[in-house]
């Protein structure tokens, strides 16, 4: 099975140690997605992989950087979210939205 969420995290050696970062979307248009990397955790040494999946749990439970669409029941980064509740996909789909 894929990890369809992988592609929003990273773990990173910088200057201070290494930091855990998120994926967050932001748009230049309707079609030009830009992605921003935010620190969410940081370690002083290089992390187990207990401490990056609690990271990750984490995370995904921040409402700032994901959120559950009531439409379609899934997990969606903040950045393609249609309303507060409700993802781009169903907006369109059920919604009639247009992008």
């Amino acid at each position: 099975m894929q990890d369809e969420f992988a592609k929003y995290f990273r773990c990173v050696a910088d200057d201070q140690g290494w930091a855990f970062e998120v994926a967050t979307i932001g748009w230049e248009g309707p079609h030009s997605p830009v992605v921003n990397w935010r620190v969410f955790r940081r370690w002083k040494r290089k992390p187990t992989d207990a401490s990056i999946a609690r990271a990750r749990a984490a995370a995904l439970k921040n409402r700032t950087l994901f959120r559950l669409c009531e439409l379609c029941d899934e997990i969606n980064a903040a950045g393609h979210m249609h309303s507060a509740s409700v993802c781009q996909g169903c907006a369109e789909q059920h919604l009639r939205v247009v992008y």
